[in-house]
Order: C-alpha cells, then sequence, then structure tokens
C-alpha cells in the first residue's frame, strides 16, 4: 500500500527531528568548521548556494511554494497530460491554427503556469522598468499607479480590469485610485485565487470578478467608466474584434488603456533567428501569436478608438536605466544567482526531485521547463530590441465607434 504525500512529509520530518543528538551537533559542527577553514572565494560559494536553496523552498509569498505547485490550480493526475498536449498545440500547430483555438491555449498555459508565477513573481504578472535602488514589487506598483493615474481613475468609477490574473493589479489600483473594479477573467483557478487576494486585503466591497471570454464580455453596453488591460489582451486571437468588445461596454468619451506584448520596429520576420526568439515567447507564455506595435496601433483605430497616448515605455532612460528583462538576466549575487545559467539548472534540479520523490505532481518538470524557455525567449527578445511587453496606450472611445458582437442588442 503506498503512502500519500502528507505521510511522506511527515516521515521525512520525523526522521531528521527524531534522529539522535550526537549526529546533529557532529554534523553540524563539522559543516561550521569547514566553513570557517574555506577559502573566501569556497565561502562566497557556499553561501550562494544556501540562499538560493532557502530562496527556492521557502516562497516569498505566504499562498504560493515550490512544494504545492500545481497541485491546487488542477486535480494532481492531468497536470501532466495537460503540459504535454500543451507543448505539441506549438510543436503542431501552425499561428492560425493556435488563434483559431486561443481558448484554449490560454487556459492550459494558466492552469499549469499560475503557481509558478506567484511563486517566481508575485501576484502582478506583468514587467516593468526600473529606478536605480528601486525593488522589483515597487516598480511593479509603480506602473500600475502610472496607468490608474493616466485613465483618471478615482472614487466612485467603475473600473474593468481585462485579464487580471490572480487580481494584483486589481488591489494594487483599487487601493491607489478608489475605484470600484472588476475583474474580468476566463480561468476558473486564477479567480477563485483572487478571490482569496481581495478578501485578504479587505477589498471584497469595491473588488470584484467576472468569469468570462474578453471577446464577449457578458454586461451590458457601455457599463463602464474606464477599462484597461496589463500584458493580457496578446493573448487575443484578433485584435479589432477584441477592442471593439471593450468599446462596447465603455460609456462614451471613456478611456480604455494599458500594456500590450509587440514585436518592435527591429523584428524581421524573415530571420531564422528572430522567428525563434518569438515562438519561444508565444509557447513560454500561451500566445496564439505575436503582432507589431503597428498593428495595435490600427487596431485601435480600426475599433473605434482615438489614441491618446501611444509609447513604448520599455527603453532605458538615466532616470530608468534598469530594464524590464534585469530580473531574467540573473548574476552571481545572493539575490539573482537562480537566474543565472547554473542557477536555473539547480532550480530545474530540485522540480525534478520534488516529481520523482511524488512531493510534485507528475508534469511539474515538463511546465519548468516551459517557462525556462519563455524567461530565454524574453531575455533574448528584450536584449536585442526585437519584443516589447510595455508597448503603452489610453484611447479614448469615440460616439460613433462600430457595434461589436455582445450581449447586449
Amino acid at each position: 500500500m503506498g503512502i500519500s504525500t502528507g505521510q511522506k512529509f511527515k516521515l521525512f520530518f520525523k526522521l531528521i527531528v527524531t534522529a539522535p543528538g550526537a549526529i546533529i551537533k557532529g554534523v553540524i559542527s563539522s559543516l561550521i568548521n569547514a566553513f570557517l577553514g574555506a577559502s573566501a572565494l569556497k565561502k562566497l560559494i557556499i553561501i550562494g548556494v544556501v540562499a538560493f536553496l532557502y530562496k527556492t523552498l521557502k516562497s516569498r509569498h505566504k499562498s504560493a511554494s515550490l512544494l504545492g505547485m500545481n497541485r491546487s490550480s488542477m486535480d494532481e493526475s492531468a497536470v501532466a497530460a495537460v503540459a504535454s498536449s500543451y507543448e505539441q498545440m506549438f510543436d503542431s500547430q501552425d499561428a492560425t491554427s493556435r488563434l483559431e483555438s486561443y481558448t484554449t491555449v490560454v487556459n492550459s498555459y494558466y492552469d499549469l503556469a499560475t503557481d509558478f508565477y506567484e511563486w517566481g513573481w508575485g501576484q502582478s504578472f506583468h514587467f516593468g522598468t526600473r529606478f536605480v535602488g528601486e525593488t522589483l514589487t515597487a516598480s511593479v506598483a509603480r506602473h500600475e499607479h502610472y496607468l490608474s493615474s493616466h485613465l483618471g481613475l478615482k472614487p466612485g468609477m467603475d473600473v474593468l480590469d481585462v485579464g487580471c490574473g490572480v487580481g494584483g493589479p486589481m488591489i494594487s489600483i483599487a487601493r491607489f485610485s478608489g475605484a470600484n473594479l472588476t475583474g474580468l477573467n476566463n480561468n476558473a483557478y486564477q479567480i477563485s485565487r483572487g478571490q482569496k487576494l481581495v478578501a485578504e486585503a479587505g477589498l471584497a466591497g469595491r473588488c470584484g470578478f467576472v468569469k468570462a471570454d474578453f471577446m464577449h464580455i457578458p454586461v451590458e453596453d457601455a457599463s463602464y467608466d474606464a477599462v484597461y488591460e496589463i500584458e493580457a489582451t496578446c493573448h487575443a486571437p484578433d485584435r479589432v474584434a477584441c477592442y471593439s468588445e471593450i468599446n462596447r461596454i465603455l460609456k462614451d468619451g471613456g478611456l480604455f488603456g494599458g500594456y500590450e506584448w509587440t514585436m518592435t520596429d527591429k523584428y524581421d520576420p524573415n530571420n531564422p533567428a528572430h522567428n525563434k526568439i518569438k515562438h519561444d515567447i508565444a509557447i513560454g507564455n500561451g500566445l496564439p501569436d505575436i503582432i507589431t506595435s503597428e498593428d495595435v496601433r490600427q487596431a485601435l483605430i480600426d475599433s473605434g478608438y482615438e489614441i491618446v497616448e501611444f509609447v513604448d515605455l520599455a527603453p532605458t532612460t538615466p532616470e530608468n536605466p534598469i530594464p524590464w528583462y534585469y530580473d531574467m538576466q540573473g548574476s552571481y549575487s545572493l539575490s539573482r544567482f537562480r537566474l543565472t545559467k547554473v542557477g536555473k539548472w539547480c532550480s530545474h534540479a530540485l522540480v525534478n526531485v520534488l516529481e520523482t520523490l511524488g512531493l510534485s505532481p507528475k508534469g511539474s518538470v515538463k511546465t519548468h521547463e516551459i517557462l525556462i524557455r519563455a524567461s530565454e525567449g524574453l531575455l533574448a527578445g528584450g536584449e536585442q530590441e526585437l519584443f516589447t511587453p510595455m508597448l503603452f496606450f489610453i484611447a479614448r472611445k469615440v460616439s460613433d465607434a462600430p457595434a461589436a458582437a455582445g450581449t447586449s442588442s
């Protein structure tokens, strides 16, 4: 008869706790003496490895941990099958086929990736450039508040967050602006996580969720004062149709803004190396395809908007010298060792061990491989300036906007 994961944990910790004190003291004493007698370089390496293992096993976020990866997002037995079928969609289908089945692509991706995202990045799944001395968390919040300010959000306004993830940006913007926010998401697991986070933040009275596809939003026309998306509508199979549906539920004169993922003017569709980077970004982030910045501009115009602001915020400046991909570059420091090639190898080996021991479900290794591929594609795209996740736009609905297919007449 097999033992459960919980029993394995109990047995493991019992062996540690009940081990003879003399052995434990001897081991600790030997380790301390070895450390004290090591060279400065070896001490630095030992400290780095210990810090890496600690940061890997202990989540920076109370709600997510590596040991629980993928257990809560879907049935444990389904993880391997979803991971395998997701990868096959990109190996066997072209972009056109993936666009036709975008709902499956996106939901499969977030079923697999949400726990890894939350564990490694926090509750706001997006990028941001950094000031010197600014933390990742602070830069992410600053970009959310920047969007809120440019949309003019304030108390009493009804605002829709399209593709809200687990609600991190919604919580931040609700606190910053005082507005009432609704998060739109088609992934049931992310909504369940978001509801818990909103309740913990004490914002259940001003923040809620709607489970729906952003191509077909189940609300009446002209329901919202403003709408925003943060790196979300990049999953849409048709930007004009998506933006038009958002236009439908906006009040006349209302603003729609956000950050789009696009290929830049430096991307050459005839360059195989460029296309590999684009493909790695797509498969690693659940994107049916990636369009250009100019495609986004034209889609907004064709959907009945007047463009108010349209700028790529990814390029660094003297005031914003740290690029959006900084945290994927890695360095041999305590905080970023896990992002180096050696660190990624160690992290992947750890996930492999956890899956082999049954402490993480089958498919966790495959999911981790997909996310490593994503980080490498994003890093290459960022360093070569072929890709941006920060095409910032603010667009105003004009009164003679074209009608979109929706739930109301």
